[in-house]
């Protein structure tokens, strides 16, 4: 498809599939786009074409692209546990704070109550667990003396 905006992938942490969009920054046909709506403007207002079609050309362009950026930003956050893969990057301690306070929230709320979460088992609680069973596999061999 020529217009695809958004791709396939999984979330790093609950591994559940999700979409994203591609780019944070409008494409060249958003942009001529745009430029075609403030050349009609111009036209409708001026009844010609004017110059003062960039004054509107321009603003139309940066509130396009706060929304371009603001809609990928809020794609990057997982709606099934809260993961942000941005604020990961710069924080993890927070985005890890941030999860728990999301998953806290979704326990409150009615709406999340017969959707099923699958958010992986951490290993820091299992060490122990695993390197006793490291240690028994030898103990149960026949030919120690």
């Amino acid at each position: 498809m020529l217009f695809k905006q958004r791709r396939k992938c999984f979330c790093a942490f609950c591994k559940a599939p999700r979409h994203v969009y591609k780019s944070k920054y409008l494409g060249i046909i958003s942009i001529a786009g745009l430029a075609g709506l403030s050349l009609l403007f111009t036209i409708a207002i001026w009844n010609t074409l004017d110059i003062r079609g960039l004054f509107l050309f321009l603003p139309l362009l940066l509130a396009a692209e706060l929304f371009s950026q603001a809609k990928w930003r809020q794609s990057m956050i997982c709606m099934n546990c809260g993961f942000d893969v941005i604020m990961y990057n710069k924080d993890p301690e927070k985005c890890g704070e941030k999860i728990r306070d999301y998953l806290a929230l979704r326990a409150e709320r009615p709406e999340f109550l017969l959707r099923p979460i699958s958010i992986p088992k951490s290993a820091y609680g299992r060490v122990d667990e695993i390197e006793q069973s490291v240690d028994e596999k030898g103990k149960k061999l026949s030919l120690q003396v």
